[in-house]
């Protein structure tokens, strides 16, 4: 009727372009980070190529996975996809590293990637299914929070399966190409050279490592009554 008003009392959609938004600002950062970390341990940028090639093909995978689960690109998982930003290249690196000590060792290329991928290949994924293990039980946990992190789940879960994928497939074809310009250094690096006496403090002295471990653990666990409990986090609306 034309005596009757209507009035916006409270928009929603506002807070969630703002949080889409945000998300996908913060995963593309996130991914330029992880790719600057690369190139600053392992000192090549035809190695930090390799690697970082792992970010945007996961993450595409991982969106093709869920557009054919019928999951639509959400807060909830465009946060997955964001948390698992920097874990798809972990095992791309491994790889890559493997590969390149083989190498460096004068075995030919195609042997150096067949065989320094293989012998990773078991430790990468028990590595990749742990993480798995973690996030994909939220997908049986039932009733509302079910709904809630049912997508974010998925997308942490096939962004971390298309990684492991990525790194036993396109990273040893990419090295074979990429490793044969890459120099191939003799002389430790300025983090083996730091590394190197803390691990042979650590190895002297066991029983003392495994007991701060331990301490580290306990005292973790101790701070949890310190933490205040919710359901969900607050929106922070007025």
């Amino acid at each position: 009727p034309e005596d009757v008003h209507t009035a916006v009392l409270f928009d929603q959609s506002t807070l969630i372009k703002q949080s889409i938004d945000s998300l996908v600002r913060e995963g593309l950062l996130g991914a330029a980070f992880a790719v600057a970390v690369i190139l600053l341990f392992l000192l090549s940028v035809r190695a930090t190529v390799v690697t970082a090639v792992s970010i945007p093909l996961s993450m595409l995978a991982a969106i093709a996975v869920l557009n054919w689960q019928g999951v639509t690109l959400n807060v909830m998982t465009l946060a997955g996809l964001t948390s698992a930003g920097g874990r798809v290249v972990d095992d791309s690196i491994v790889v890559l590293e493997n590969i390149y000590v083989h190498a460096r060792r004068g075995r030919p290329l195609a042997r150096a990637a067949l065989e320094g991928t293989r012998e990773v290949s078991t430790a990468i994924l028990s590595s990749t299914l742990t993480t798995v293990a973690v996030f994909l039980p939220l997908a049986f946990i039932g009733g509302i929070v079910q709904e809630a992190f049912l997508p974010l789940a998925l997308a942490v879960t096939f962004a971390l399966l298309a990684s492991l994928v990525v790194a036993l497939t396109v990273v040893p074809a990419l090295s074979m190409v990429l490793i044969p310009s890459m120099r191939l250094h003799q002389g430790r690096t300025w983090l083996q050279r730091l590394y190197a006496p803390v691990l042979r403090w650590c190895l002297g002295h066991r029983f003392l490592t495994l007991f701060a471990a331990a301490a580290l653990v306990a005292g973790s666990f101790a701070t949890l009554p310190l933490i205040n409990r919710s359901f969900l986090p607050g929106a922070g609306w007025d």
